[in-house]
């Protein structure tokens, strides 16, 4: 019998996704390791994600992995990843009332930048909008957005 490894393809696109500040915060305090949506990307696991903060900071605030994203009925959600999301049950409940799926996104080597990329910056240096929910990036787009946020 053989045994298999699962093997990362190096990642052909990145994901900007708008997150609200407070989750931003909880994400970069470790608290919450675990995105959850109510429509996923349709991304590979390994896929860089840059983080942008769409509430008081209005910036991008720095970076993760896509981890396997997993998708159920939210009952059943809850249960594999309630303690990773940063919110109550009954927030959790709120979010995707009505819901048939409910989508987690696991994030991984989550990094915060030393410095912030403004909504002013990403539109004139980045050329980019943030999106409502999230979008797909080049990996150059990605490469220079990474190295503006990790300038110290």
């Amino acid at each position: 019998m053989t045994q298999h490894q699962l093997v990362r393809e190096p990642a052909r696109s990145a994901v900007l996704i708008s997150i609200r500040s407070s989750f931003v915060e909880a994400i970069f305090s470790g608290e919450k390791t675990v995105e959850l949506r109510r429509h996923a990307p349709k991304v590979a696991m390994g896929t860089p994600m840059v983080v942008y903060s769409s509430g008081r900071d209005m910036a991008i605030r720095g970076y993760a992995v896509i981890g396997q994203i997993l998708a159920s009925d939210p009952d059943s959600l809850w249960e594999l990843v309630g303690q990773e999301t940063g919110l109550s049950r009954a927030e959790y409940d709120a979010y995707f009332a009505g819901a048939e799926r409910a989508y987690a996104i696991p994030l991984e080597s989550i990094s915060e930048g030393k410095q912030q990329v403004s909504l002013a910056d990403m539109r004139a240096e980045h050329g980019l909008e943030p999106p409502q929910s999230w979008r797909y990036l080049g990996m150059e787009s990605f490469e220079r957005i990474r190295k503006a946020v990790s300038a110290a």
